[in-house]
């Protein structure tokens, strides 16, 4: 699979102020460029932390006259990784267009959150040691886009 990462942060190395205060660090053409990206993605990725920290919405907010060519299938899979299952059922991105997967070890509950539209993958042990992440995306779309 073809990955991409994108990342942002100032001058000083810092993605938030000193106080945890999360502000824009980017400027207009660079997240017009995060839009396109996404538009030609399958799933974007991130951490807990940072869904407790900002609640992203995680998807394609712009239509197609302003992707400049880039005409989107879907929304892209939010894929969430929450290794203690911290996820609140009150996400943003949750109730939004599109699907969002939370990936865990943890074995609390997780009938809230589905509840809430996530779907829900937990890995024990043994899948955890080797890395795996046997099929979490494969059942979901029988193509692959490039």
């Amino acid at each position: 699979p073809l990955v991409r990462c994108k990342l942002a942060m100032s001058l000083d190395g810092r993605t938030a102020m000193a106080n945890g205060e999360s502000k824009w660090i980017t400027g207009t053409a660079a997240r017009l460029d995060v839009q396109r990206l996404r538009a030609r993605s399958d799933a974007i990725v991130t951490g807990i932390d940072t869904v407790l920290a900002d609640d992203p919405s995680m998807n394609i907010r712009l239509g197609a006259d302003e992707l400049h060519g880039v005409t989107p299938v879907a929304q892209p899979l939010r894929v969430v990784l929450d290794p203690q299952l911290r996820m609140p059922a009150s996400s943003g991105m949750l109730s939004l267009d599109g699907s969002t997967l939370v990936l865990t070890s943890s074995d609390r509950d997780p009938s809230v959150l589905q509840q809430a539209g996530a779907e829900y993958r937990r890995h024990g042990h043994q899948e955890r040691e080797f890395g795996h992440l046997h099929g979490v995306h494969a059942e979901r779309r029988a193509g692959f886009r490039g």
